[in-house]
């Protein structure tokens, strides 16, 4: 079953863009007095460790930023040090993504880890493994420690079986886990996009437009960009209606279609795809389902919903900041990781 919400997410930008005091997350590791019975590494595959995310302020029109004091990944580590009897092998949590949205009602958390356990010497094979949009309801701070507590209870029921999709794999291949997988995605591997329309993710990462066809790109003198391509076999070329589009490429540059109509340019920095863009989060509507573990089990829901902003005016905002966006090479969402300027 799935549902149909939105994804509201908070202002970034104020007619002052003012900041308050950090605010600082904790986690309580009791989750019911449980005695951890394995060892656990933590590898932090976050571009950005500082950028947990924003909250605002009661009584004041600002916003204050999410902060943690050590090593966030290390001490989520700590939820997930397996705590049965016969599972007292190394485990090794990967976190991916963490970013807190304490502006929307409820609160929302984008989350996303891989657990893997030990089976031999230098072998290793998954145990779940999270893509996610939480809503947090009631206190955000107290719900994630909850959540963790439940995540990791029900990933140390699972059984420890790798699946075709995901082999066992050596203690030197979890560093970078996520680099050997992008060699096997098209477009990320690829010399130059292919030109044409790319309607969803999927074709995206597939460098294999849903519509091919000529693009052509142009910059005006107030930086607006604006996209033409051709129409009723080439005889003539007619403006883009970016509705219900992810990408366009003319061969050489790709841009990123928001839902609002705006194209930003994607630029491949190491093994990533980045985009920069100015304003505020706004409403998103995003597709939810149920998340299930391998082998078993279900909690909270996962989204594909690109967590987008929306630009304004020189009317609305005195100062507008610029944000870059990493997409998820998984699932093709993107999510704010700094904040440029």
């Amino acid at each position: 079953m799935k549902y149909s919400i939105y994804l509201i997410l908070l202002v970034i930008a104020h007619a002052h863009c003012s900041f308050g005091q950090d605010q600082y997350l904790s986690f309580d590791f009791t989750c019911g007095n449980k005695q951890a019975r394995s060892s656990i590494i933590s590898i932090d595959r976050r571009t950005n460790p500082q950028f947990l995310g924003y909250m605002p302020i009661k009584g004041y029109s600002g916003l204050a930023n999410v902060r943690f004091k050590g090593a966030l990944a290390d001490s989520v580590g700590i939820f997930f040090a397996s705590q049965s009897a016969d599972q007292d092998k190394e485990r090794v949590l990967i976190l991916e993504n963490f970013f807190l949205n304490c502006g929307s009602n409820p609160a929302k958390l984008i989350l996303s880890l891989r657990l893997y356990s030990q089976t031999s010497k230098d072998t290793y094979a998954p145990v779940c493994s999270i893509d996610s949009i939480y809503q947090l309801n009631g206190d955000p701070f107290g719900r994630i420690n909850e959540l963790f507590c439940e995540i990791s209870d029900l990933a140390d029921k699972q059984t420890i079986k790798a699946t075709p999709d995901s082999a066992f794999v050596s203690r030197a291949g979890l560093n970078h886990l996520d680099s050997l997988e992008k060699l096997n995605i098209p477009m990320y591997v690829a010399s130059k996009p292919a030109s044409g329309i790319y309607k969803d993710y999927e074709h995206f990462k597939m460098n294999q437009p849903d519509i091919s066809t000529d693009i052509f790109i142009t910059v005006t003198e107030k930086d607006v960009v604006e996209v033409d391509r051709t129409y009723k076999g080439k005889k003539r070329k007619v403006k883009l209606n970016p509705t219900g589009i992810y990408a366009v490429s003319d061969g050489n540059r790709i841009l990123k279609v928001t839902p609002s109509g705006e194209y930003f340019e994607i630029v491949k920095r190491g093994f990533d795809f980045y985009y920069d863009r100015p304003g505020y989060f706004y409403d998103q509507p995003t597709t939810f389902s149920p998340y299930y573990f391998p082998g078993g089990g279900r909690i909270g829901t996962t989204g594909s919903g690109d967590l987008a902003i929306r630009i304004g005016g020189p009317k609305q905002i005195d100062i507008v900041p610029i944000y870059r966006f990493k997409i998820n090479y998984k699932k093709g969402y993107s999510i704010p990781v700094s904040l440029i300027k």
